[in-house]
């Protein structure tokens, strides 16, 4: 089974799938509604019918391209991911808005189950990784701020994952190899718990709100973040 998550954000409601592997959620893939409708639980022999229907109707109104990235992602998990637990919960986006509050007080509301941090909106293709929180920390600086907040939601139940693209930011990825180097950024600086941005605190995974540029190379990258994983867990990295 998936997992389903429901949030709205600036209008739009996303359905979010993603896996837990030994306990330790990885990805998270995000779909725009009406490329592929929220509903109950899916299996993913379910899911995949869903997905070829509603990728036809997405290619004849011209909007292949975000679809194409979700729905590579996506099979790609189904298809080499088996551990999943089947949970309902919330999810919300924190960071581009003084008026989001702190990371603690959203958590503390026991409202969500994960809190996606917005966003590392540069990267790929030769270009130095840039995020922006808005008044939280500034624009593209180390956050460390944030790492006890960050280990406060972990503590009490709510997982924090870190958002990549938006609607506005400079993203893509221009080969397989440009994907791995960023897979292993993100790794190496966001969920492998050794010092990074938010000092030494590990994230719970990534989200991809991937709205614009190619939509080359992503299943790329989601091999490269599983390929890590597994190293890690055997003791190779």
């Amino acid at each position: 089974m998936v997992k389903r998550i429901i949030s709205s954000v600036a209008g739009w409601h996303r359905l979010y799938y993603w896996f837990t592997l030994k306990q330790e959620s990885l990805l998270g893939v995000t779909i725009i509604r009406g490329v592929l409708e929220i509903s109950t639980f899916v299996t993913s022999q379910s899911l995949c019918t869903m997905l070829s229907a509603n990728n036809k109707t997405a290619m004849a109104s011209n909007k292949s391209s975000r679809t194409h990235q979700a729905l590579a992602l996506l099979l790609f998990f189904l298809l080499t991911l088996s551990s999943a637990h089947a949970k309902d919960g919330i999810a919300m986006y924190w960071g581009q808005k003084n008026g989001d509050g702190t990371l603690t007080s959203i958590c503390d509301t026991g409202n969500f189950e994960i809190v996606n941090l917005a966003s590392l909106s540069t990267f790929g293709c030769g270009r130095t990784p840039e995020w922006n929180f808005a008044g939280h920390c500034r624009p593209w600086s180390r956050c460390k701020k944030l790492a006890p907040e960050i280990k406060h939601c972990q503590r009490n139940g709510v997982k924090v994952f870190l958002s990549l693209g938006g609607a506005d930011g400079f993203y893509s990825l221009c080969s397989p190899e440009d994907a791995k180097s960023v897979s292993d950024y993100l790794y190496n600086n966001f969920l492998s718990g050794r010092k990074g941005p938010f000092g030494s605190v590990y994230l719970d995974g990534i989200d991809l709100d991937i709205e614009g540029g190619s939509n080359l190379y992503w299943d790329d990258l989601a091999r490269g973040l599983d390929t890590r994983r597994k190293q890690d867990s055997l003791g190779l990295g």
